[in-house]
């Protein structure tokens, strides 16, 4: 029997998301946000943006365990989402359009509070765990649109926020990207959720409650 790696482990039990942004952009207010409001958490830093960002305590570096013919850093953060089964935080709104090509499902937004955002990267959070097994196993048996039902279904969790013309959350499927899935894991085949952090769109003020209702700034992006 293969010995599991004590790391692989303690990330997979304790990781709580892997950062995102697209290398042009300056993220700094957001890697502070991120640092200030999950202290306490450890947060993922794919091995192509080690030098990017200033690291601190609770920050690791990732790679994935196999070589992938692919300069995607895009693609191989959604393998690694996948693999340690934890969403993706993407730094600006502007990196959204490094993952067009995986979008299957997105949800946008009016200018979001912080506890908003929060809240979001607990539902995400929540969601890779809930659909990780089904999704996977429709992968193994290329079944997009069982994958597709699964993504709309899900969308539902974000009932409480107001549509507008931000992107707050997104979907990204691997199988879409266009590029050779050969010799990768099938636990890197997941559905992977993302929120979107950018600091120009947060406030701090509380927001009224709202009564439930029909979210119509919802989508999802045909196979």
């Amino acid at each position: 029997m293969r010995e599991i790696d004590p790391r692989y482990l303690y990330l997979l039990k304790n990781l709580r998301g892997i950062i995102y942004f697209s290398k042009n952009l300056d993220v700094k207010k957001e890697v502070k946000w991120i640092r200030k409001k999950f202290r306490y958490k450890i947060i993922g830093i794919p091995q192509e943006f080690a030098k990017e960002v200033k690291l601190w305590k609770r920050a690791v570096i990732l790679n994935l365990p196999f070589k992938v013919r692919c300069r995607n850093v895009a693609f191989k953060t959604a393998l690694l989402a996948s693999y340690f089964a934890v969403p993706i935080l993407i730094l600006k709104e502007d990196s959204v359009k490094d993952f067009s090509k995986m979008m299957v499902g997105y949800v946008t937004s009016s200018t979001l509070m912080e506890t908003e955002v929060k809240r979001n990267i607990r539902l995400v959070n929540y969601a890779i765990i809930d659909f990780y097994t089904e999704t996977i196993k429709f992968a193994k048996e290329r079944n997009l649109e069982k994958r597709r039902e699964i993504v709309k279904k899900d969308l539902k969790r974000f009932w409480r926020l107001k549509e507008g013309k931000g992107v707050a959350v997104i979907y990204v499927d691997v199988l879409k990207a266009g590029i050779s899935l050969k010799n990768i894991p099938e636990n890197c085949f997941s559905i992977v959720p993302c929120v979107i952090i950018d600091t120009r769109f947060m406030k701090k003020e509380k927001r009224e409650k709202k009564d439930k209702s029909e979210n119509k700034g919802i989508g999802v992006k045909n196979y």
